[in-house]
């Protein structure tokens, strides 16, 4: 697989008109034309020194996109409106859309049945439950949250209900599953 390049561009956080999201970074047209097909909007960026951030580009309905700057990432990178920041971009071309631990790789590589109920929900879906099973920084964490979401998607046959899968996390005992 060849590496995709980076583009590069300087643009000002701006705010939505809105009270769900809050500031975003517009996208110059003529990049998204580069970065974006017809099935596929999801990109890698870094905005001034960050960690990759695996993210879709969002429209604006104007024919414009912008990239959504949640609050962890406003925080981590103290962005302010109407702030001036580099960005450097390029299209997503990981399997998942967005970065996947170890141990859900692993998970997934050995509980065939587990995998299969994973591997036939929508791509939000499977990248809600990455997200949910990457986000702890303890690696036990981690394997314990890839094996209730794919013990929880084996009991239900791969209908996924995130109020139902909250309650397994909060059911699941280390001790009982491995025996000790």
């Amino acid at each position: 697989m060849t590496e995709l390049k980076y583009l590069f561009f300087e643009s000002e956080i701006c705010s939505l008109d809105n009270l769900i999201w809050g500031l975003h970074i517009p996208i110059p047209s003529e990049l998204v034309d580069k970065l974006i097909s017809e099935d596929h909007k999801r990109i890698v960026y870094h905005v001034k020194d960050s960690e990759p951030l695996h993210r879709a580009m969002m429209p604006d309905g104007n024919g414009g996109f912008y990239l959504l700057l949640n609050k962890e990432i406003q925080k981590k990178q103290k962005l302010e409106l109407g702030e001036k920041v580099k960005v450097k971009i390029r299209k997503d071309d990981s399997r998942y859309g967005m970065n996947i631990s170890e141990e859900m790789l692993e998970l997934l590589d050995q509980d065939e049945e587990g995998s299969h109920y994973f591997h036939k929900l929508t791509d939000g879906k499977q990248r809600s439950l990455i997200y949910i099973a990457t986000k702890p920084k303890s690696s036990a964490k981690r394997v314990e949250k890839a094996l209730v979401i794919l013990d929880y998607l084996k009991s239900t046959q791969g209908k996924l209900d995130f109020k139902e899968l909250n309650i397994a996390f909060k059911e699941f005992n280390a001790d009982r599953y491995f025996g000790m």
